[in-house]
Parts: structure tokens; sequence; C-alpha cells
């Protein structure tokens, strides 16, 4: 090995010497190879110098105590013309310096003694990149390196026209997802300069892997994809390297036999119970596999989880989800665990020896307090919650919850169909406007109190459920509740309102009306019964009172009794008191009247006014007459005496 990993130390050292390599110029040329196995290689792919041209790396490195290292030249190589699949790369030199390369034996400094190698690589098992020193002296540990010893220091790094390295390739029929391997956060030795990230960590690590690798499997993250990521190479300058694996789909299982022989069956089993789900056959213990989860997701990236042994309680499976089980005693497995990757080996896969999926599971609906008890869960009746006195002016939360009932049993299926659909509690505004609540105001002059529903809606468009859906609806209803009485003052009889409210909110419709205008005289209304005397405007039935006052009874008081019916026949009754200021007369009854009494009265009324108008109508025509006759005698007495005085002028 020919390259230097150094430690990028954070607290500042004193007595050391700078190190720039502006003021110490040297030439080197690597090419890089593509390799065939650890010892032998094929074809050049890129090639690398280090002349007066080269870039710089603006950031100061403390090497040791000794030793500050500043304006490090960039070695970069190109290796674009790399190919998928190969075993990886080998950076060799050319010509320039010769001589000892530090190499690093363990994890601390200490141990970093100076040996002669013209090779590195970059491959599955290891990839040396970052720092590279030449020295004068090959036996000194790194500890003791000092401004004399160097001859020549620069930092090596890979690219690709796109930054992505597709160092491996595998191939994958259908939706036969293979156990890869991946680098791991160990895989680059942070003390050289950079770091490796992991796209994921969440997969099989064996202890003989030292964080280095991560078995998981490889499958398209997204439909249009042909790379399966693993991470990225975050370089010192803050350039990054992408690092992944090409997928090779297949349309038939030839040729994709896995490391042990297995050709993939892409057939996905339904679970007969819940209990099936760790197993692949009946008799056999979770033990046996390696359990991965995969969830396709229609609007993002498809994601595969690792669920460890013992660990799948404190997990969530949905419905669409996908399990996959490894067999824990393949040949393969059991090799990786013991020996771990070494230097030119290829890229592995192990197909998975079994596909299972769940099936819709039944579920209902469940109102829940803010304590998370049940109140109600779904039923085909309107349900009822009866709202006391102690629940009045404050907030109550309420929300409504998917409950799967194999999740009593089974915890991980609590959230089965959240991705599917969500189930929100509603009510509706007098225009069927949609109000989503989690909490409710009820107050005692009846706001709040209306129908409440719990409503499923799709996340999913495609999601069609197998089962009926029962729907979870109540109303609210005061009990032992007294609502106050409604007074009102009206100032003169113009300005009396008698009326009720056709409904309360979307909950009650009005029954009965019950108007007490005094002690005998009651006016009432029930089922839509009595138009003449109530007429319905804006939503309110108002009391037609005008033909009832005649000077009879004196009335300050208008009792008016307004009786609802809910849509599970439950009966609300609000009482209004109003008083008037003016004195007003109605008319007499000792007994308590209803509509009828009232409408026989009226009947009376128009007898009597027809006859009194025909009696006066025939006087006045007997007055005209006699009146006639008298103007008539008199003008013929007035011609008579008239002729008569002529008569005595002419003698």
């Amino acid at each position: 090995m020919k390259f230097l990993i150094f430690l990028v130390f954070s607290q500042v050292l004193t007595d050391q010497v700078v190190w720039d390599g502006k003021n110490n110029d040297f030439s080197t040329n690597y090419q890089a190879f593509l390799m065939y196995n650890q010892t032998s290689v094929t074809v050049v792919v890129g090639e690398g110098y280090i002349n007066t041209n080269s870039q710089i790396l603006s950031e100061t490195i403390n090497f040791n105590q000794n030793l500050k290292l500043r304006n490090i030249k960039i070695l970069e190589i190109d290796i674009s013309k790399y190919q998928p699949g190969e075993i990886g790369i080998l950076m060799r030199v050319k010509m320039g310096l010769s001589g000892g390369v530090l190499y690093m034996y363990g994890e601390e400094r200490s141990n970093g003694l100076l040996e002669v190698s013209n090779d590195t690589t970059c491959q599955l098992a290891e990839c040396e990149l970052g720092l590279y020193l030449f020295s004068k002296n090959n036996n000194k540990e790194i500890k003791d390196i000092d401004n004399t010893d160097v001859l020549g220091i620069f930092y090596m790094r890979l690219v690709t026209s796109d930054m992505n390295l597709r160092l491996g390739k595998f191939l994958v029929y259908r939706n036969q997802f293979p156990l890869i391997i991946c680098p791991d956060e160990n895989w680059l030795i942070k003390e050289n300069g950079l770091v490796f990230v992991p796209f994921e960590t969440n997969g099989i690590s064996f202890n003989n892997f030292n964080k280095r690798y991560l078995m998981l499997p490889g499958y398209p993250r997204s439909d249009d994809t042909d790379v399966f990521v693993c991470g990225y190479i975050k370089y010192l300058d803050g350039s990054q390297l992408t690092i992944s694996h090409e997928i090779e789909i297949r349309k038939n299982n030839e040729h994709v036999e896995d490391e042990n022989q297995n050709t993939p069956n892409d057939e996905v089993e339904t679970f007969k119970s819940i209990e099936d789900i760790r197993n692949c056959k009946e008799s056999t213990d979770d033990v046996n596999y390696y359990h991965f989860i995969f969830s396709y997701n229609v609007k993002g990236y498809h994601k595969m989880k690792y669920i460890e042994k013992d660990l799948l309680e404190k997990n969530q499976i949905y419905y669409n989800d996908i399990i996959y089980l490894y067999d824990r005693n393949g040949e393969k497995i059991k090799y990786l665990e013991s020996k771990s990757i070494s230097n030119g080996d290829s890229l592995p896969f192990i197909n998975p020896t079994c596909i299972r999926e769940i099936p819709q599971l039944k579920f209902k609906v469940n109102l829940l307090s803010s304590n998370g008890s049940k109140i109600f869960e779904s039923s085909q009746n309107i349900q009822t919650l009866n709202v006391y006195d102690g629940m009045l002016n404050r907030d109550n939360f309420y929300r409504c919850e998917i409950v799967i009932d194999e999740a009593t049993t089974f915890p991980y299926l609590s959230k089965f169909y959240d991705r599917e659909m969500e189930v929100l509690l509603i009510s509706k505004d007098d225009l069927g406007n949609k109000i989503i609540h989690n909490k409710i105001n009820f107050k005692n002059n009846l706001e709040g109190f209306k129908k409440y529903e719990c409503e499923i809606r799709l996340k999913n468009s495609n999601f069609k459920y197998e089962y009926p859906i029962e729907n979870l609806t109540f109303v609210t209803i005061p009990k032992d509740i007294s609502i106050p009485q409604q007074d009102e003052v009206w100032q003169t009889r113009d300005d009396i309102v008698i009326q009720c409210s056709a409904r309360i909110s979307n909950m009650a419709k009005l029954e009965n009306i019950k108007v007490l205008l005094s002690k005998n005289l009651i006016v009432e209304f029930s089922n839509g019964k009595n138009e003449k005397n109530f007429v319905e405007e804006d939503g309110f039935i108002k009391f037609k009172y005008e033909h009832l006052f005649e000077e009879d009874v004196d009335v300050t008081n208008i009792t008016t009794e307004c009786i609802y019916k809910t849509l599970n026949q439950e009966t609300i009754s609000i009482i209004k008191n109003g008083r008037v200021v003016e004195k007003i007369i109605a008319k007499k009854n000792n007994n308590i009247n209803n509509s009828n009494n009232v409408n026989e009265d009226n009947k009376t009324k128009a007898i009597i006014g027809i006859v009194v108008g025909v009696f006066i109508i025939i006087v006045a025509i007997i007055v005209s007459i006699i009146i006639l006759v008298r103007i008539k005698h008199t003008n013929k007495k007035k011609k008579r005496n008239h002729k008569k005085k002529n008569q005595k002028e002419s003698y």
C-alpha cells in the first residue's frame, strides 16, 4: 500500500513546522486501471498528475505534533471509463517520486510506519484515497515524522463525469431483491482527510465488518432508476463522489442464480395467518431468517427496512408492504459472517428465501377522548354523546382512530392503513361546508351541539377496501344541564316577535311550539299543523299573533316553548319568556284553547261583520230615499207659492 492515512487534528498544536506545498515543488504521475483480480489489471481508465498547475487544498491540516500541512496539491483522476461490475480500480505510479510511503497499521497513529509500495486500490474491500506522502525515511513512525523527512505530499481524488462511481453490479429478477454489500462509515479512514457518508444505516452488520460494510437488499428506490446508491465520499475540499451499484433488471430468471446457486422465485405468497409472518415454512423458527420490509411509495422513494430479531413489535407493517425473508444459515451469509470481505472480492448477492405479504384486514373506527379511552366505535346507527355540566364552556378534545382488531395481539399492525387513509372528526355548518375538529367547546346556549362524524379520507386514490365500511356518527345532547331561559322585552305590540328556530344545527328539527299568551290562552304548533297561525320565514317558525288581540284580556307576559327532536329521537326543550311594557288586550277564554278555538272565533267575527255591513247598507238606502222624498216635496211647495204671488201682482 502506498498512501498515507492522516489524522486531521482539530486542536492547535504548538512548535509545529509548516510544510507548504507552494514552496515544495515536485511531480508525479498516476494511472488508474481496471482490476481483474487483486494482482492483475486490464485497461487504463484514467490518469492524473502533480505539477505546477495542480489544484491545491485551501484547508490547513495538523499532521502531527511536529508538522502542519498547507497548500497541499490535489492529484485528480477521472475514472469515467470504469465499467460497473469489475473488481475495482488500481492506482499505480507511472513516473515521478518513488520510495517510502506511509502506511497505517491498526487504528492508532503511533502504529503507522513507512512502507514501499507502488499500488493502491479503490474496491469493495477498501478505498485508499486522500493524503499520500513520500518520505526519505521508511522506518519512522507517524508521530516522529518531521519536515526534513518529507519529499512530497499530495491529495488523491477520484472523479467521474457525473460524480457517481458505479462500483459493483447485481442482477434482479422482477421483484426478487438480493442481499448485497455496501460500504459503511469505516470503509474510508477519517484520518486520511475524507469521510464516507452511508445512504442507509439500517442493515445487517456482522462484528467482523467493523462498520466497514453493511449487508442490505439491493432494489430500485424509484421506478426510473438503474442504480442503488450506497453513500458518498466527502472530500476535504467539500466535493462529493457518490458510490453506488448498478442494477440490471431481468424479465426472466435465466442466469440470476445467487452465490448459493438459488434460482429466484418472484411469487409473493399471502400469509395464512399473522403468526406466519416470521417464517417461510410453518414448522420453522423465525430465528432462521433475516427480515426486511419493502414499502412501495407512489410519490417518493421506495424503502426497504431491516427488522432486527425480537424488534418486530417496535416497528410498523403497513398495507401493501412486502416481507422479504433471507436464510440466516445460507452458505454465503455464513462465510461473510466469519470471513468478511477480502481484497479482490466481487460484489456478492443472495436471493430471498421467500416473499410474503399481509392481506387486507378488517378495521373499525373509534372515537377517543383526550386520554385515549374509547367513547364510541363504528356503527350503522347514530350514537349519542351526552354532554354534562362539567363539559360546558371548555375545550373537550376528541380524535377518531382506525382500529385493527389483530393489532391487540400484534402491535406492529396498529398503523396498518395509515398510508392509505386517514380519519378526521368533522361537522358541517349551515351551508354544508365541512369543519375539521380536534376539540369541541360546548356552550349552554347550545353552540357546539350538533351532529359529528368520523370521516374516512383516502390518501391513495387507488386503494379499494374489500369489506363494508361502518361509519361513526354521533349527536351531542345536553344531559342534566339547565338550558337558561331566554328573556325578551318588547316595548310595544309592534315589537313582539314570537318564533322558534326550525332546527338546531344539523342534529335536531323543530317538533312542537307552545305559546302561552295568558293563563288561559295557549296556541300550539305541532308537526306542521296549524299553519294559519304560524309561518316559516328565514329558517324560523313564527307565530302570527296580530288577529288574536282584542279588548278582553290584559297580556303582559308571553312564554314560548320550542321542542326539538334529535336524529336519534331524543327531545330538547328551550323556553323563552317575553315581557310587554305596553298593555295589550287579547281575547279572553276561561279554558285552555288550541288553534281550533281561534279558527272558530275568526269565523264568528266574519259572520258578525257581514251582518253589520248589510244592516248599515240597508239603513243608508232608507235614509237616502227619505231625504230624496223630502227634497222633492219641498221643491213642489216652492213652485206653488211662487205661482200664487205672480197672479196677485197682475191685478
